[in-house]
């Protein structure tokens, strides 16, 4: 019987707009994605998109983030420049 994957983000860096008037909050993240699958374990780098809460408690969606507008992803991407890790590259 397969065991499924199990898989989890390990946040090195994060960089946060708020959205809306409810306290949430569009994340950019870089880090690790971690990997199980029957036995086997794999890591991918990279950036992923997330919400929080005004008390840091992600947003439990499942495998999508709504973005409202490119305008809040250029905020977040300049934001990670100005603090030195916006221009990681996984060289895929």
């Amino acid at each position: 019987m397969a065991s499924g994957c199990k898989t989890w983000f390990e946040a090195a860096h994060e960089a946060r707009v708020p959205i809306g008037s409810e306290g949430w909050h569009l994340c950019l993240q870089w880090g690790r994605l971690h990997h199980e699958e029957d036995g086997a374990r794999w890591v991918e780098e990279g950036y992923r998109f997330v919400y929080r809460d005004d008390k840091s408690n992600q947003k439990p969606f499942r495998a999508q983030t709504r973005i409202p507008s490119l305008k809040k992803v250029l905020e977040l991407i300049n934001q990670a420049k100005r603090e030195g890790w916006g221009d990681f590259d996984t060289g895929e």
